[in-house]
């Protein structure tokens, strides 16, 4: 499955500077997660998991014009803000004009490099989606797009597969789920996401002193930043392990957060408690809507899906190793492993083989 590195020192170059009165401008520290050998050693877990999975590297000018299609609403995604507003659904509409135009008019690889940023501006023009931009805008996020592309030409990162496919064949997601993302700007991020990972693209870090459990606080005081200044470490993905204050060992959620050029941004979140008869411990929520905009719980038609804990990589339910989860996550570990739990009495002992 394909996983796109991030240039850490463009995404630092490229970071608006944080505000001078903002409590969280650097990353939280790292922390090292329960069975952290078992899972990401040599022959580990995650190596298990890829089993099944393919992964395609070709240089941009051999793709196909699907190939680009999908990758600049991909990247869509990237740019949109992490707070919800119209301005991050204009953007993402101006993206999907981008992918239109590349459709309508067969730019495959090749030609998009040919052309260049002003020739695909001037495709789309100064309406996109249905909403007016002034044509320097329209510019400016084809450059934008450009400097993706000239990025993924040099790295000869992986073309992406349809998501239906990743979900249905590789975890069992709902494949009717799975397509309402197909073709979307979250697409790409949540396709990379549901990919096991190797231990140095993964941050791990812990919110303990949390007064309140839901998503829209706690991710009000998760840093945005994905750079540490006092390490290089600048990794793909970040898991927030969230507790409350009276109870700091105790882990209720992962939330689970992408790098978009320097800025995490939430994708998903894992809770370790039973919600009603379709929501084991360890069941996932998507905190994006389609169109990339933040949701507290995404669902069709209205509703709240919950993912199975057997629909994601184990990454996903890993927390810091001297913690313990307020209920373990319903799904079997290899080897006979067993979750840490807590009981009231705070005596940490073993779910069920």
């Amino acid at each position: 499955m394909p996983s796109i590195r991030i240039d850490c020192d463009a995404a630092r170059a490229e970071t608006t500077d944080p505000d001078p009165g903002d409590e969280f401008t650097l990353d939280e520290p790292p922390e090292i997660p329960i069975y952290e050998g078992n899972y990401f050693g040599a022959n580990g877990w995650w190596v298990t998991e890829m089993s099944g999975s393919t992964t395609v590297h070709r240089p941009i000018e051999s793709w196909t014009v699907e190939d680009v299609a999908t990758f600049v609403r991909g990247t869509s995604g990237a740019r949109v803000s992490k707070k919800m507003s119209k301005k991050s659904t204009k953007i993402a509409n101006l993206y999907a004009s981008f992918a239109n135009a590349i459709e309508s008019d067969e730019i495959n690889g090749e030609l998009l490099v040919a052309i260049g940023p002003i020739a695909l501006a001037e495709k789309v023009g100064g309406l996109a989606g249905g909403a007016a931009y002034d044509f320097s805008t329209v510019k400016v996020h084809a450059a934008s797009l450009f400097k993706a592309i000239s990025a993924a030409a040099k790295k000869g990162v992986s073309v992406p597969t349809e998501l239906g496919d990743t979900c249905g064949s590789f975890y069992g997601v709902d494949e009717e789920i799975c397509a309402m993302f197909d073709r979307t700007p979250l697409e790409d991020l949540l396709r990379r996401a549901m990919a096991p990972q190797p231990r140095d693209r993964i941050r791990f870090v812990r919110l303990a002193d949390m007064d309140e459990l839901n998503v829209p606080y706690c991710d009000e005081r998760v840093s945005a930043i994905a750079d540490n200044l006092d390490s290089d470490a600048c990794e793909d993905f970040k898991v927030v392990s969230v507790s409350l204050a009276k109870d700091p060992k105790v882990v209720h959620r992962n939330m689970i957060y992408t790098n978009d050029e320097g800025v995490w941004t939430i994708l998903a979140s894992v809770d370790f408690a039973q919600h009603g008869e379709s929501g084991p411990p360890g069941h996932w929520h998507v905190n994006r809507a389609p169109l990339a905009e933040f949701v507290p719980h995404w669902g069709p038609a209205c509703s709240v899906y919950h993912g199975q804990p057997s629909d994601i990589p184990l990454w996903w339910l890993l927390v810091p190793k001297d913690s313990v989860y307020a209920a373990a996550p319903d799904r079997r570990l290899p080897g006979g492993r067993s979750w840490p739990v807590s009981r009231v009495d705070d005596v940490i002992v073993k779910s069920r083989p």
